[in-house]
């Protein structure tokens, strides 16, 4: 991300497009470090850095691993 979150924001754009059956768990891993940095304290001002964050975490929750029952490292309250 780099600090930039328009930048990601155009980076993450057609990730989200990803079919769910084509979601693995290295993509998701990937996105999972993407949201942490997303609600890094200095973001968390940023309606455009939470928005990101929570297209992550919907997108993770459709994800095949998700849907048959595994854990979630995406959720908020964590």
């Amino acid at each position: 991300m780099r600090d930039e979150v328009e930048g990601a924001k155009e980076v993450l754009t057609p990730v989200f497009q990803v079919p769910p059956g084509w979601r693995g768990s290295g993509m998701m891993e990937r996105l999972t470090a993407a949201r942490l940095e997303l609600t890094r304290p200095q973001f968390r001002c940023s309606p455009a850095a939470l928005f990101l964050a929570e297209q992550i975490e919907d997108l993770g929750a459709l994800s095949p691993a998700r849907r048959l029952g595994a854990q979630s490292p995406l959720a908020i309250g964590a």
